[in-house]
């Protein structure tokens, strides 16, 4: 009974010291505290919403609204009066992880630019 506990620690001793050679890393991205409280529930991740109903993004790592006014992208935190009327818990949002989401956007606009960019691709 003494020789089987011995054998039986030191294959343990030697399977905690020998390192394993299949190690795989997870990164998983969770972006709950920032999301807006007015943006759609069952999310854990979103990278912008589309608001189609008056045709802006909201980027959500910045916390920064992109429209396009005048010929140019415009990013702000706060959006102009005209918006004023707009009810953000009840209107329609899309939820969009991809960088360039500019396929949902009117003709006029063409694509949505770089985060942090003011003009147009």
């Amino acid at each position: 009974m003494k020789r089987i506990f011995v054998i039986l620690a030191v294959m343990t001793a030697f399977t905690a010291m020998t390192p394993s050679p299949a190690s795989a890393q997870v990164r998983v991205s969770v972006n709950i505290d920032i999301q807006p409280a007015w943006g759609p529930v069952g999310y854990d991740y979103a990278e912008y919403y589309y608001l189609p109903d008056i045709d802006i993004y909201y980027y959500i790592p910045t916390q920064m609204y992109i429209y396009f006014d005048m010929g140019r992208w415009i990013h702000t935190r706060y959006l102009p009066a005209r918006y004023g009327y707009y009810d953000f818990y009840r209107g329609y949002k899309v939820v969009l992880n991809q960088r360039d989401p500019g396929a949902t956007t009117t003709a006029t606009a063409g694509n949505m630019p770089t985060i942090g960019t003011t003009t147009p691709r």
